[in-house]
């Protein structure tokens, strides 16, 4: 598959977003550590406490980025949301939710939602389908070798000296020839 020019770049996304919060973090200031660390417990199972589980809470967080169109934030919740498991169907069904709470500005988000969607579920089935090659691979490999050791191995025939007419017929007319 060709790579298109307006595609986002998902190991360039991840990179960066990583890259930049580290740089940030790295000044070491109370209140943004603090409300880094709200975010990322916020998406935590609460379930325990009667609360949502963590797979539904990055639903919301792709609704509200939808919504609040904010392309990173949208880029990450697909991201969170296909590596937990939501299928195309679910997806679609939640961003009818954010169209009509965001109303017809949202139409842009929610199709670089999709986009990110899809390249999402073609770099998860290229995986799978590198997986199943190597798979395979491994086990040619395995019967390959199998087949092999089971096999007799024609006896060793020593080299011919140079220059006499010991050995083979073959080993002379090599010996001729080389």
């Amino acid at each position: 598959m060709s790579e298109q020019p307006d595609r986002m770049d998902l190991g360039e996304f991840r990179n960066s977003r990583r890259r930049k919060t580290d740089n940030l973090l790295k000044e070491d200031h109370r209140d943004l550590k603090r409300f880094f660390a709200l975010d990322s417990a916020c998406y935590r199972d609460a379930t325990a406490d009667g609360g949502l589980d963590a797979k539904t809470k990055e639903l919301l967080g792709l609704v509200a980025s939808a919504v609040l169109r904010c392309n990173d934030c949208i880029a990450y919740h697909c991201d969170q949301c296909v590596a937990v498991g939501w299928k195309k169907s679910e997806l679609l069904d939640a961003l009818n939710v954010a169209l009509v709470v965001g109303g017809s500005i949202t139409i842009p988000h929610i199709r670089t939602v999709w986009e990110v969607v899809e390249q999402l579920y073609d770099e998860q089935e290229a995986q799978a389908n590198a997986k199943t090659a190597g798979k395979t691979l491994a086990k040619v490999s395995k019967e390959t070798t199998k087949s092999f050791e089971g096999k007799k191995r024609a006896p060793k025939v020593p080299a011919a000296k140079p220059g006499t007419l010991e050995g083979t017929k073959e080993q002379r007319i090599g010996a001729r020839s080389g």
